[in-house]
C-alpha cells in the first residue's frame, strides 16, 4: 500500500483503541442511569436497551418512550465526573425529559431550541428500530442510500410535532441543522485544505455524534474541478483522502474500518464542490 494508506490504517488503529475505552465508558453511563431510573421510579418498565437508545415506560398509565443515549453520553463525558454520583445530575435531566414526553415518541413531545438542532447522518437500518422513528424527518442523501436526521440537546429526536411547531420544512430544517453545526466544526475548512493541498489523509473525530454528518459540510470548502474520497463508517468518524490519481481505490480500504456498533455507511464517497455521490468510480482523478 501507499504510504498514505498505511498513514489511515495507523490512524485508524489508533482511533480503534480509543473507541474501545469509549464503548467500556458508554456502557457503564448506560448501567449508572438504569441503576438510577429504577431508584426513583420504583415502577418502571424497562425495555430494550442499546447502545444509541433505551425504551423505557414510567407507569403502567404512560406511554413507552424511546430516550436517545448518545447526548447523555457527551453530556457526562464533557461533565468529566468520575463517580456515578457526580453523574446523577445528568440522569436527573435525562428523566426530567422524559416527563416531558419530548424523546422520539408522543404527540405532546416538548418544543426543542432551533440553535440546538443538529444533523446526524443515519443509514437505512435506523428505521428498523422503535416504530416511532418513522416519524423523526429525514432528507436523503442522493440516492446514496444514507439519510439526515435531526437531534436536539437534552436526549431528543427532532420528530414531526416539533417541525410542525416550529414552522420547519424539511429543507429549512437541514439549513438550520447544517448553520448549528457549521458553527461547531471551525476547524474543517483547514483540514479540508490539508487534504487537498497537502495530500494528507485526514480523519476527524468530535466523539459528539455529528462527525459523519460533518461530510455535508465538505463541499463548500471544496474549489470547482477538486474532488476528495470520504467515509463515514460510523457516527464518530469521518475520514477524508485524495483522489488516487490511478483510479485504484483498494488502498483505502481502511478507511471504512470501524469497531463502532453505530455504522453509517460501509463503502466510499466522492465529494465535490457540487455534492457527494456514491462509491467512487474507477478511473475518477482529481
Amino acid at each position: 500500500m501507499p504510504w498514505w494508506a498505511w498513514l489511515i490504517f495507523a490512524v485508524v488503529a489508533l482511533v480503534a483503541l480509543m473507541f474501545l475505552a469509549a464503548l467500556r465508558f458508554r456502557g457503564r453511563v448506560r448501567r449508572e442511569f438504569v441503576a438510577y431510573l429504577r431508584g426513583r421510579r420504583p415502577k418502571v418498565e424497562v425495555g430494550e436497551v442499546n447502545a444509541t437508545f433505551g425504551r423505557f415506560r414510567l407507569g403502567a398509565d404512560r406511554d413507552w418512550t424511546t430516550l436517545n443515549f448518545l447526548d447523555v453520553y457527551q453530556a457526562a463525558a464533557e461533565l468529566r465526573a468520575i463517580t456515578a454520583a457526580d453523574r446523577e445530575p445528568i440522569y436527573e435531566r435525562a428523566l426530567e425529559v422524559m416527563e416531558r414526553g419530548s424523546t422520539v415518541v408522543g404527540p405532546e413531545a416538548g418544543d426543542v431550541d432551533e440553535l440546538a438542532i443538529l444533523p446526524r447522518l443515519v443509514g437505512a437500518d435506523f428505521f428498523d428500530g422503535p416504530p416511532e422513528k418513522s416519524r423523526v424527518p429525514h432528507v436523503a442523501l442522493g440516492e446514496v442510500g444514507l439519510y439526515v436526521v435531526f437531534a436536539a440537546e437534552g436526549a431528543v429526536f427532532v420528530t414531526r410535532e416539533h417541525q410542525v411547531r416550529m414552522h420547519l420544512s424539511d429543507g429549512e430544517l437541514l439549513e438550520r441543522a447544517l448553520a448549528n453545526l457549521r458553527g461547531r466544526s471551525p476547524e474543517l475548512g483547514k483540514a479540508v485544505r490539508r487534504v487537498v493541498e497537502g495530500g494528507e489523509a485526514g480523519v476527524i473525530k468530535h466523539f459528539d455524534g455529528h462527525d459523519a454528518a460533518r461530510v455535508l459540510l465538505v463541499p463548500e470548502h471544496l474549489r470547482e474541478g477538486e474532488a476528495l474520497v470520504a467515509a463515514v463508517p460510523d457516527r464518530e468518524t469521518l475520514a477524508l483522502a485524495r483522489v488516487p490519481a490511478d483510479g485504484g481505490y483498494e488502498g483505502l480500504a481502511p478507511m471504512v474500518m470501524t469497531t463502532s456498533d453505530r455504522r453509517v455507511y460501509g463503502g466510499l464517497l466522492r465529494v465535490t464542490a457540487e455534492g457527494i455521490e456514491g462509491q467512487p468510480r474507477s478511473g475518477d482523478g482529481q
